[in-house]
């Protein structure tokens, strides 16, 4: 089964929250959460996570450069897409759009 978790983070405190929450803890750990924050049935071996982040340009380097990859590393079968919005342009309008999916319990869609 294919999970999709969408992730809202400004900065590197929540994501590194984020990516440490689905690594999972062992065996025991193999639901996740779906984009609406219900547990799910998945096999917890893998899937895609979207990351929606803004900030400067050497933290999505950061991002790109070694958070993902070291993420991906420990964590085989997972797949991070990042959604970068340079200098926070149009962070306004993403968290709208977050939280309008959300109280719909819905999945955003943000590719």
């Amino acid at each position: 089964m294919r999970r999709t978790i969408v992730v809202a983070a400004s900065g590197l405190a929540p994501l590194a929250l984020v990516l440490a929450a689905c690594s999972g803890n062992g065996p025991a750990s193999t639901g996740g959460a779906s984009a609406g924050g219900t547990a799910d049935s998945g096999s917890g071996g893998g899937g895609t996570i979207t990351v929606a982040a803004s900030d400067d340009t050497n933290i999505q380097e950061l991002f790109q450069q070694t958070l993902i990859p070291d993420f991906q590393a420990a964590n085989p079968g997972t797949t991070v897409k990042l959604t970068y919005d340079l200098h926070g342009t149009n962070d306004q309008a993403n968290f709208a759009k977050l939280a309008a999916a959300a109280q719909q319990n819905r999945d955003p869609a943000m590719d």
